[in-house]
């Protein structure tokens, strides 16, 4: 019994240190780093999330027990794991293409450390709903965070860390710059307008879950305000892809909803609901068709030459894609090989572009797969019963319905630990339903 306990205490140790490294993930500005002469900048999550990775390598190196429980748990998600295998091999294989050696290992590296290392280390910790309700509410007091800064930024005209921060790169200096649209656009503590909005609009379905469940009034009033914060948010960030989204996930649940209600009903009020249903989603497009015109081709000249410059770097990109079709150009560099931005500030609005240049067309394959297979297995999840699961199960469809549509107009990679974190809630849930089904 002391044997076990001794062994639970590091665990409990790196749960709150992965805890932690989430929560400064989105509640602690990644521009404001330090730098020590031309190496890439040093900030405060990777202070926090390198604490973690070596004291979870420590402790699953040195203890037999640890390092047994970790081949375990892996080995439960390791049909799942081997996609993500596959996705970052070809990755790292693609370098060999690169212009910039260096920048593109550093870029692969990053990205196998931050995102699937965090995935790994949150999949041998977590194992019950009660981890990932934890997360949810780490990234509700997180977004309460951004909320405040996003208010200072409104009502001062300035980023809150604009006096305190050293411009060190292009991105830095366009990270503390304020963005006008029609008004102020707000990015609190991100680096771009945009990475605010993927992010708030991802978390909505999460804070709705929270919000929905059995809890005490005061934290459905907590849950209800962050809503309502967020929200407001997005409004100011002036990001039409956010609105068109919520949307989009508006009317997702909406028919979905009506397909659980036809498949369990018997009554004739279920026959008459089916007849006037196609009449009201006629009547319903046309409704809703200016709105999506607007959002999708913009209502004024600035908002129109943002989508046709899209379009125009899908018209470059794509014959470049063809061009090198298999392993791409190199990690790191869609946005000098389609010329577009500069290595500091890259600006390409299509992430699916973006990686099939970086990293050929068999990336962008296997990338889709596993959105699609995420999507399936909670899809199916959150179908079959009205458990804590698989109402997470349920906030996990929707914010990666999101995440994929924001992909095509947005390339920014802040949210991706964000969204390996929801991989490793999907799998934990998978894993959690089988045992307790056995």
């Amino acid at each position: 019994m002391e044997k076990l306990k001794f062994n639970i205490i590091p665990r409990k140790i790196i749960e709150v240190l992965l805890l932690i490294t989430i929560f400064l993930f989105y509640a602690w500005p990644e521009y404001f780093v330090l730098k020590i002469g031309s190496l890439p900048g040093f900030n405060i999550q990777r202070v926090s999330f390198l604490v973690m990775l070596i004291f979870w390598l420590f402790v699953t190196i040195s203890s037999k027990w640890h390092r047994r429980l970790f081949f375990t748990n892996i080995s439960k998600y390791k049909k799942s794991l081997i996609l993500f295998i596959i996705l970052f091999t070809i990755k790292i294989i693609s370098i060999n293409n690169s212009i910039d050696l260096v920048h593109s290992s550093y870029v692969t590296l990053n990205e196998i450390i931050i995102w699937f290392c965090l995935m790994l280390i949150s999949l041998s910790i977590w194992n019950k709903p009660k981890h990932i309700i934890r997360v949810i509410n780490i990234l509700a007091i997180a977004s309460v965070i951004i909320f405040i800064f996003g208010v200072f930024e409104l009502i001062y005209g300035k980023v809150v860390f604009e006096d305190l921060v050293g411009i060190s790169s292009k991105y830095t200096s366009n990270a503390l710059s304020i963005n006008f649209r029609d008004g102020h656009r707000v990015k609190s503590i991100f680096g771009n307008t945009l990475g605010l909005a993927q992010f708030l609009t991802i978390l909505l379905p999460f804070l709705m879950f929270s919000a929905s469940s059995k809890t005490t009034i005061y934290l459905k009033i907590f849950y209800i305000t962050t809503i309502l914060f967020s929200l407001f948010l997005i409004y100011k960030t002036e990001s039409r892809a956010s609105i068109l989204i919520i949307i989009i996930l508006i009317l997702v649940w909406f028919f979905i909803k009506m397909i659980k209600y036809f498949n369990s009903s018997k009554t004739i009020a279920k026959y008459i609901i089916f007849l006037i249903i196609p009449a009201f989603i006629i009547f319903l497009s046309f409704e809703l068709f200016n709105i999506f015109s607007n959002l999708v081709i913009g209502k004024n000249t600035l908002e129109m030459t943002s989508m046709i410059v899209r379009v125009v770097q899908l018209q470059k990109g794509i014959p470049l894609v063809v061009n090198n079709y298999l392993l791409g150009y190199g990690p790191g560099n869609a946005a000098s090989i389609l010329n577009v931005g500069d290595a500091n500030l890259p600006t390409i609005d299509n992430y699916y572009l973006s990686l099939s240049l970086e990293s050929g067309i068999v990336s962008l394959l296997i990338f889709i797969i596993i959105l699609l297979l995420f999507l399936k297995k909670t899809f199916n999840y959150m179908s079959n019963t009205s458990d804590i699961s698989s109402k997470i199960c349920s906030a996990c469809f929707y914010s990666l319905i999101a995440f994929s549509i924001s992909l095509s107009v947005l390339s920014l990679k802040v949210n991706f630990p964000f969204i390996f974190i929801i991989f490793a809630f999907v799998l934990v849930l998978e894993n959690y339903k089988i045992e307790h089904n056995k």
